[in-house]
């Protein structure tokens, strides 16, 4: 099994427009989507605006990583953040983390990753990058500015090559979590008939 996986911070506002985001925040975004970018509609796909900032380090490293870079690129913003919250109470902010589970072989050295056990044999799809940990300075980063937490996971056959990172946001994933009760509900990202009512 190949593992591939990446993360990226994502705004989202019914009323400010990306450049608009761009200039709260201080901070140009890696993907910017207009409303309707996609496709004008009824609906527009996006159906809002769309900023986003990608952890931008290679997609085969552990998502600690991945969450070291994003939170030093989100505390550099924090600010921002918060601003934008301000003068648009229906800002959507989340962190999403993007996790893909390919066919092919293992790729990567038991002794590498610190996982070679003389006497032991290695069972297939044991993957290093299987498991993660999320430090509570990060936790504690992303409650203080409001910032939910979606991990989406994908099992995929890919024949001829790797998985494209950073993967294009859907509608769908470029919501906001859904309420539950005094709770948000982190769900897949999938939408079903009954949330678009």
């Amino acid at each position: 099994m190949r593992v591939r996986q990446g993360g990226y911070l994502s705004l989202w506002s019914d009323d400010l427009l990306p450049d608009a985001m761009t200039a709260i925040v201080g901070t140009p975004p890696d993907i910017a989507k207009p409303r309707g970018s996609r496709r004008p509609g009824p609906p527009p796909v996006p159906r809002g605006h769309i900023w986003q900032l990608h952890s931008g380090i290679p997609e085969d490293r552990p998502l600690e990583e991945h969450f070291d870079v994003l939170c030093l690129k989100i505390a550099a913003i924090g600010e921002g953040i918060l601003e934008l919250r301000q003068r648009d109470e229906d800002l959507g902010a989340g962190v999403n983390v993007v996790r893909y589970f390919n066919e092919g072989p293992e790729d990567f050295d038991e002794a590498t990753w610190g996982v070679e056990m003389p006497g032991f044999e290695h069972v297939g799809g044991q993957h290093p990058l299987l498991g993660f940990h999320l430090e509570l300075e990060h936790l504690r980063l992303l409650g203080s500015l409001g910032l939910s937490i979606d991990f989406d996971e994908y099992g995929l056959t890919v024949s001829g090559g790797s998985t494209p990172w950073p993967p294009a946001a859907t509608p769908e994933q470029s919501q906001p979590p859904r309420e539950c009760g005094t709770r948000s509900c982190l769900g897949s990202g999938v939408e079903t008939a009954q949330d678009r009512e």
